[in-house]
């Protein structure tokens, strides 16, 4: 076992320059990809209080609420991409360059470790849009909410703001990936040539290939 590991260490060394170059070369058409071909996207959030009126006298409003909140986050989720919800937002704004659908593929829900705070989170390839997409979407959404569930009011906590950098792509993700997708690449390919060269320069080459015995070998002399 460990003279093959020795065998495959030093068939990599033999050819070092392949397992260097390649993945240094994924990364640099990564870093090209990213950088000049995907359009950078945005992602901007608001986060919403939500509240339960208390009517039953019985039951503490604080249990109330954690409770009835964590049945409805799923329900936000899904009221958030609804039509409804997406063509308020885009009728609000006026925009023409979006259908809902789009719209709704742009917009998630993350419910906060309080279980009573969600944030709304809107993505944009223009930074300044995904904010205001997003204060619109809160507002629209707690019409919404409110309109179809009496016992809820939901108060903005913050307004979104206009995002510093691009939440995709993630440049350092796409290179780490691209080197390590290269280096499997250039290890299979060493290893690809080894099995497919059958040129014969050791003694192992001989007893391998030709399944022949060596009883002697002759060194090289430098003679001057």
């Amino acid at each position: 076992m460990q003279l093959e590991l020795k065998q495959y260490i030093r068939i990599i060394i033999k050819r070092i320059w392949i397992v260097i170059t390649i993945p240094i070369i994924a990364a640099m058409i990564s870093a090209f990809v990213v950088l000049f071909l995907i359009e950078p996207e945005y992602e901007a959030g608001i986060t919403l209080y939500v509240m339960i009126k208390g009517t039953n006298t019985e039951v503490p409003v604080e249990y109330e609420d954690i409770m009835i909140s964590e049945q409805l986050v799923k329900d936000y989720r899904e009221l958030i991409r609804s039509k409804s919800v997406t063509k308020g937002i885009i009728s609000r704004l006026n925009i023409t360059d979006i259908s809902s659908n789009e719209l709704a593929n742009k917009i998630s829900v993350d419910l906060k470790k309080d279980r009573r705070i969600l944030e709304i989170k809107v993505k944009d390839q223009d930074a300044e849009r995904a904010k205001i997409l997003a204060d619109a979407a809160g507002v629209v959404f707690i019409e919404k909410v409110e309109e179809l569930m009496e016992s809820v009011k939901i108060e903005v906590v913050d307004e979104a703001e206009i995002p510093e950098k691009p939440n995709e792509p993630k440049l350092i993700i796409f290179i780490s990936a691209a080197i390590l997708a290269g280096l499997l690449f250039a290890i299979c390919l060493i290893f690809l040539m080894e099995y497919m060269n059958d040129t014969i320069r050791t003694v192992e080459d001989v007893e391998k290939n030709l399944g022949l015995t060596v009883l002697g070998t002759i060194p090289t002399m430098d003679i001057k």
